[in-house]
């Protein structure tokens, strides 16, 4: 068992989580064929959103937790979404030798 988010958000995940992901793109325009990573992701977020929102956007989550870019990877990769444009890593940021045109934490 994963806590993605804290049990008392269940209720109000799209107004407390979803929205504040998407509302990057209120400041931050990607252009297709940017790579963003998302350090830190937790739950897929703000990841996820935006690779929904951006789909000619390559997309790279990063977590050391494992467990939980197992779920995030089972999420995006599921018939709902089928996010072609994220990459997924459970390992450390200082361990990753490649170059990305934007960040989020």
């Amino acid at each position: 068992k994963v806590n993605m988010i804290s049990r008392k958000d269940i209720d109000s995940i799209v107004p407390n989580h979803i929205v504040p992901s998407m509302s990057i793109s209120l400041v931050n325009r990607f252009s297709a064929g940017d790579s963003v990573i998302d350090v830190g992701t937790g739950g897929g977020l703000p990841g996820l959103p935006m690779a929904i929102l951006f789909p000619d956007t390559q997309f790279t989550l990063l977590d050391s937790n494992r467990k939980k870019m197992t779920i995030v990877q089972e999420i995006a990769s599921s018939a709902d979404l089928n996010l072609p444009n994220g990459c997924f890593s459970s390992s450390k940021l200082s361990w990753l030798f490649i170059s990305f045109d934007s960040i989020s934490k």
